[in-house]
């Protein structure tokens, strides 16, 4: 783990987003987490370090037009891998 995710520096964040085929748990699909580490420096200003990006296969059939509309994600696609 570098020293950056290991909070070396002072205080330590994590930035988490997620996209869903919907606003309801259990009637859509949780597609897609992103995470990335931003801690503070030594000596001033904030740092981006280690990410994760994961797309997950959709489980239930629901999905709001909307929703899709905003994150652009292929259910089709999501679906096949």
């Amino acid at each position: 783990m570098s020293q950056l995710a290991a909070g070396g520096a002072g205080c330590t964040y994590y930035s988490v987003d997620v996209e869903a085929s919907g606003p309801v748990p259990g009637l859509y699909n949780l597609l897609s987490v992103g995470a990335t580490v931003v801690a503070e420096k030594e000596g001033g200003g904030w740092e981006c370090g280690e990410e994760i990006y994961l797309e997950i296969r959709p489980v239930f059939a629901g999905h709001d037009p909307r929703a899709n509309a905003v994150h652009g994600l292929d259910l089709d696609r999501l679906s096949r891998e």
